[in-house]
């Protein structure tokens, strides 16, 4: 079976959501879309700096997070880098996706799905506690728990991409391809620059035997992602698609 692409943050008052994380959001987001330019140019120095700057303004926003983690994880150890999301959540204990964020470096099932519960405790509507539920069942192959989780997300967010795209992973696995190319679709739809359900689609084409299909969504993702990880595969996988 192909493999599958995920994706693998002033104080809020309560929760998730609100006026003023919206409007936080509102003044990070240039920043964090020139973060995103970075990246797709390879440029991660850059990127760190534009995800700092986001993050200042808005010390809670999630899907910047994200990507500084994941840049952090090279430059600090595992302790270091936990003790400085401590810190945020010392900081912000009543936002309940920095719970999120916090779970999500922990190295066990059972710690991170403590805090995800924790985060949906403090706001049952934080959709990003559902999503972290979600990848959690899906990396312990609970699809059908994955599903509902992811679900949940996206009925609290129709908005967000990567819980459309995670879902769409799950229908995949279960090998329910149309419902899944239907939330990849979506994803895409939603942010168009977002490399993963590209490389989703052409795993989804591909096993429902539209090969055309999938060689127009690797060539996009190829398109998107040249310094992914992941970049010298697809392109052997797309000569093998095309033929030569």
């Amino acid at each position: 079976m192909r493999k599958l692409l995920f994706l693998l943050l002033p104080i809020l008052l309560i929760g998730c959501w609100g006026s003023q994380k919206e409007k936080l959001e509102h003044q990070a987001q240039p920043h964090f879309e020139e973060a995103l330019r970075f990246e797709r140019e390879g440029n991660l120095k850059e990127m760190q700096l534009e995800l700092e700057k986001a993050i200042e303004i808005y010390p809670t926003y999630p899907e910047a997070h994200i990507k500084y983690q994941a840049i952090l994880s090279n430059e600090l150890s595992d302790n270091e880098l936990l003790t400085k999301y401590n810190e945020l959540l010392e900081a912000h204990k009543d936002a309940a996706v920095v719970y999120y964020l916090y779970g999500k470096l922990l190295s066990s099932f059972k710690q991170q799905e403590e805090y995800y519960n924790k985060a949906l405790e403090l706001d049952p509507n934080c959709p990003w506690g559902y999503y972290g539920l979600g990848w959690l069942y899906y990396q312990r192959g609970r699809y059908d728990d994955a599903i509902e989780q992811y679900q949940k997300a996206v009925s609290i967010d129709s908005e967000n991409h990567i819980f459309h795209n995670n879902l769409g992973g799950a229908y995949f696995k279960k090998g329910l391809y149309e419902k899944a190319i239907e939330e990849f679709l979506r994803s895409k739809e939603l942010e168009p620059t977002y490399p993963a359900p590209y490389r989703n689609l052409e795993s989804a084409y591909y096993q429902r035997g539209d090969f055309d299909s999938a060689i127009k969504m690797l060539e996009k993702y190829v398109q998107l992602a040249p310094y992914a990880p992941d970049i010298n595969e697809a392109r052997r996988e797309l000569k093998q698609l095309r033929g030569f």
